[in-house]
């Protein structure tokens, strides 16, 4: 006899991602307010299947930060400034000058548009050592948000597992 399990290993997406209707709606209407939102809930409950279905539906530049490994601020602070670079590039407009008018809002993060394999992306440098982790996340979600309005665009920045 095969076992169906109700629930699908890893995330929910496309058909396996069903109901929560009601969540789906008031979290698309907070993203689309720039409202902030916390999801609370015991561990399997599809919280990021929820994120990711909505983010994909509303199409907005976004990054995922998953703090599961982090075992510190300095780890913590080391995901930001690498998943900012990544949503900084999904904001920036195609113009060179817009780009150099917007990134320098990150200019105390020495922002670099590097060409890899995969393409292009934005690094990003953590400040000097006279800065804290808690103040250089501060200030990398201020800019962040700075950024967004500069580029006339919603970003979602999802914070996973912290």
């Amino acid at each position: 006899m095969t076992v169906i399990h109700p629930f699908p290993i890893g995330l929910a997406v496309g058909e396996a991602f069903c109901n929560r209707n009601k969540e789906r709606t008031h979290l698309a209407s907070n993203i689309q307010h720039n409202r902030h939102a916390v999801l609370l809930a015991p561990r399997r409950y599809g919280k990021t299947s929820l994120v990711n279905q909505v983010i994909s539906e509303l199409k907005v530049p976004h990054c995922e930060m998953d703090f599961l490994l982090s075992a510190s601020i300095e780890s913590a602070k080391t995901k930001i400034i690498e998943k900012t670079g990544e949503l900084l590039f999904q904001l920036l407009p195609k113009t060179q000058q817009a780009k150099e008018k917007i990134l320098t809002i990150f200019k105390k993060m020495h922002p670099q548009i590097v060409l890899s394999a995969a393409g292009q992306k934005i690094i990003l440098q953590a400040p000097g050592p006279d800065t804290t982790p808690e103040q250089t996340i501060s200030d990398i979600l201020i800019n962040l948000d700075k950024t967004a309005v500069a580029a006339k665009k919603r970003a979602v920045v999802f914070m996973d597992e912290f």
